[in-house]
């Protein structure tokens, strides 16, 4: 028997590629116009056949910026019989293709299913800027490294210690910043000792501008788990 789950895109991708990075046991078949992804019941419950599938589709929407939100629509009997739980239907969105370099993926990074899931909350649009940055500096969490003080205001941050020195900005309640890197950082970015808060529209514009650099620092993070063709 198999789960199955209907596809739908408002961009027409590759789905020769798609097969070729899902488990080998999954089948996507196109049928009546539609195109049907049919997973085997092979797993100890469907909430685990939706967790499996919710980590493909995030790691496609990390390397290709496709965007998948999958509903449950029944089973496929032996005899080939399909039995309708709902109408619902996986809506993807596509903005890219699937690089051509992305292979099946190894899950044995425990990490990796968490860093996915992370990285396409932070995209959504309602987030407040604080929640974002807290969501993707939770991804470098994940890769503990040792990171060097900051001693001089004259001079930037190495990358992954602003990363942490924002996160602390947004993080706190208190009106004044006291721990000493912190406002050695505030001094560099020239503006009052004071954490964030949503009616501060400098640092509001001034953490929007960190955006880029804090996503490029958390994509190489991932991207050293993500399988690829060798």
């Amino acid at each position: 028997m198999f789960h199955v789950f209907e596809l739908k895109s408002q961009t027409k991708f590759s789905l020769d590629k798609f097969k070729q990075i899902i488990p080998s046991a999954w089948i996507v078949q196109e049928k009546d116009d539609k195109c049907l992804l049919k997973i085997p019941d092979t797993y100890e419950n469907l909430d685990e056949v939706k967790r499996k599938l919710s980590r493909e589709l995030l790691r496609i929407y990390f390397v290709a910026n496709i965007e998948v939100n999958e509903d449950y629509c029944g089973w496929e009997k032996p005899d080939g019989t399909l039995i309708y739980i709902s109408r619902g239907y996986c809506r993807v969105v596509v903005y890219g293709d699937i690089p051509t370099e992305i292979d099946k993926q190894d899950w044995n990074n425990e990490n990796l299913s968490l860093q996915l899931y992370l990285w396409r909350l932070s995209f959504d649009e309602n987030l407040p800027i604080s929640s974002v940055i807290q969501f993707l500096y939770q991804i470098i969490e994940t890769t503990p490294k040792e990171l060097r003080d900051y001693k001089n205001n004259e001079f930037p941050p190495k990358p992954l210690a602003e990363c942490k020195l924002l996160r602390d900005l947004v993080s706190h309640q208190e009106k004044e910043v006291s721990g000493k890197q912190l406002r050695l950082y505030c001094d560099y970015l020239k503006i009052e000792k004071k954490f964030y808060n949503p009616n501060n529209k400098e640092l509001e514009n001034i953490l929007k501008s960190k955006i880029p650099m804090i996503r490029e620092e958390v994509r190489k993070i991932i991207e050293q788990s993500i399988s690829v063709i060798k």
